[in-house]
């Protein structure tokens, strides 16, 4: 289940797509220039107050739909942004779309014949990223997490006397050296 939130205003819909690790609220300074506009911005799978379903694109894809936001623009941040993308070649009536620093659809690159090997590539990276997510974080990590990017303290949960950046993360059940 994706959850989503309001920003609020009356106009065309938006739908505001975060980047990886991220969450809705990363939106917030970006809402208050975008007055004539009904915003809505959700966690993605595996980030902020949503669930741990898939991350195969189609099904994100269908889970963004079952928010009924009509036919929305659409940006997106870096995860956000590929995952814009898709949505784009999905709903070709789109109004408009804004991928910000996130790739594009493969197949497009030029000169690339062969997209499996990158798309394959892709998902080893994605797949670290998230197990790399569900470990449990150093008190360093969090302290910088916390400064750096405040908008990360949503995420984090704690367990077991162990910070956690996905609400979903297992407690490691190794030891660090």
């Amino acid at each position: 289940m994706i959850a989503s939130y309001e920003y609020g205003g009356a106009g065309p819909r938006v739908l505001l797509l975060h980047g990886g690790g991220g969450n809705a609220d990363q939106w917030q300074e970006f809402a208050k220039h975008l007055d004539g506009f009904s915003l809505t911005a959700v966690d993605l799978p595996g980030h902020g107050g949503s669930s741990d379903s898939s991350w195969r694109w189609d099904e994100v894809l269908d889970e963004l739909e079952t928010l009924d936001l009509g036919n929305p623009f659409v940006v997106g941040h870096s995860l956000g942004g590929m995952l814009a993308v898709r949505w784009g070649k999905r709903h070709p009536e789109c109004p408009g779309l804004v991928n910000l620093d996130g790739n594009g659809w493969p197949s497009t690159y030029p000169g690339q014949v062969d997209v499996e090997p990158a798309r394959e590539k892709l998902n080893e990276v994605f797949k670290a990223q998230a197990e790399a997510m569900a470990a449990p974080l150093t008190p360093e990590v969090e302290e910088m997490l916390v400064t750096q990017q405040p908008h990360l303290r949503r995420n984090l949960v704690r367990r077991n006397g162990q910070t956690f950046l996905r609400r979903s993360a297992r407690p490691s059940t190794s030891s660090a050296n």
